[in-house]
């Protein structure tokens, strides 16, 4: 009787053990999560095998997976595969989902695993993504117009909806159209440098395009530029959905005849001063040094230029930078920054010049840059930035320069501005 009970006690264990053993043997498939969410970017579908020890398959095995829902493949959703591989030199477990251009409404994406022989289904055997509205990219220029010299670039900018820029998870192609307006003829007076479009890389939130200056005409000195993003729902416009190119053209060519400084559009001396640590709060003496010698407005400052080079007659400190003749040749055009901006410049080389900056000391390289350009594409208003000096006689340890010239490149500026001569 013992032995019997017995028996029927060990019976239920002994089939539950078995039972077990068979359902651990069996291969299964299943979604490593069932839920995700994506709005933008992308998110991985990933598939657990058990039971099974891939390495030790014959062959690779393929698993088929279906995609389904509200949402629709292709265009407002992506994927990187349709099908997982087990086994083999190419064994893929992952599939990549990339969320697209859902601009409407919260979507849904289903992803069912595929029946394979020898396999069956796991608890995950679907997975579901829900695609959440995907928010629209502002796109500006970054100025309404500018003025270029012998080429010129133009920048766009992108943002997100609540006005902060927007950083591009992947390469932009952004294409760029010649808009109602333009008098300048592409490939005569002006040509683009490369595609006719602009790239706001992976990371970024701007890209730019540049122009060249062609043959200058009368009345054919204006690009208007726009984006063809007119019909793209991811985008909006922003502050500048257009831009007017101005074409200069050469300010090396145009710098010829007698200028004489400004009373306006001039840097200020103790601003400057103050910027680059030179206060009279802290250091009444050295300040007021200071503001001796840095250059400052002098209504009879002149500047001639002409074939064989620049004459100057000059009674403020800038008769210690320049001296009284100098050669000059066109450096090239140049890049400066300031808080409002991008300032494009076209660099003079000097060849006879004091970059101490001193009445008393003279440099030994008596080579410097200047830049300059002309104000709002006026041939009679030339801005002047003194880029490119070693001062010894003002803000001395103050400075920040840099070993190559120009040295002084940076924000704050020593600029002025000169007007033309015309009587």
């Amino acid at each position: 009787m013992r032995k019997f009970l017995f028996a029927l006690l060990a019976a239920p264990l002994l089939f539950g053990a078995c039972s077990d053993d068979n359902d651990e043997s069996t291969p299964t498939l299943s979604f490593a999560k069932p839920v995700l969410a994506l709005s933008t970017g992308s998110v991985t579908l990933d598939l657990q095998v058990s039971g099974v020890d891939l390495s030790s398959l014959a062959s690779p095995v393929t698993v088929p997976v279906a995609f389904s829902g509200t949402a629709v493949k292709g265009s407002e959703y992506s994927v990187s595969a349709e099908q997982f591989i087990l086994g083999g030199n190419n064994q893929s477990l992952s599939i990549t989902v990339t969320a697209l251009d859902n601009y409407d409404e919260a979507k849904e994406i289903v992803a069912t695993l595929g029946s394979v022989a020898d396999f069956i289904p796991g608890k995950n055997a679907t997975a579901k993504i829900s695609l959440g509205v995907k928010g629209k990219i502002m796109y500006s220029f970054s100025v309404k117009s500018m003025t270029m010299g012998e080429t010129g670039s133009v920048q766009l900018d992108l943002y997100t909806a609540t006005g902060a820029k927007y950083t591009a998870e992947q390469d932009i192609v952004i294409p760029i159209e010649i808009a109602e307006g333009s008098t300048a003829v592409e490939n005569t007076n002006f040509t683009f440098e490369g595609a006719k479009q602009l790239v706001v890389a992976q990371g970024k939130s701007s890209g730019a395009i540049t122009l060249k200056a062609g043959t200058l005409e009368t009345g054919k000195d204006k690009v208007v530029l726009k984006t063809g993003l007119e019909n793209n729902k991811g985008f909006v416009r922003g502050q500048y959905n257009e831009i007017t190119v101005t074409i200069f053209g050469s300010y090396f060519s145009k710098l010829e005849g007698t200028w004489k400084m400004s009373a306006e559009g001039n840097y200020d001396p103790m601003e400057y001063a103050n910027l680059n640590g030179s206060s009279s709060e802290y250091d009444k003496p050295t300040f007021d040094a200071d503001m001796a010698a840095l250059p400052a407005y002098n209504a009879k400052d002149r500047l001639i230029f002409t074939e064989e080079g620049l004459t100057t007659s000059l009674e403020s400190t800038l008769k210690n930078f320049f001296r009284e003749n100098s050669g000059i040749s066109n450096g090239g055009e140049f890049t400066l920054y300031s808080m409002s901006g991008k300032i494009p410049v076209q660099l003079i080389l000097l060849d006879n010049v004091n970059r101490y900056f001193s009445a008393i000391e003279q440099s030994q390289d008596t080579e410097a840059y200047i830049g300059v350009r002309f104000k709002d594409g006026d041939a009679n208003k030339m801005e002047m930035y003194f880029i490119d000096f070693d001062s010894k006689s003002f803000l001395i340890d103050k400075l920040y320069y840099e070993e190559n010239k120009p040295t002084a490149q940076y924000y704050p500026y020593i600029s002025f501005t000169f007007e033309r001569e015309t009587e």
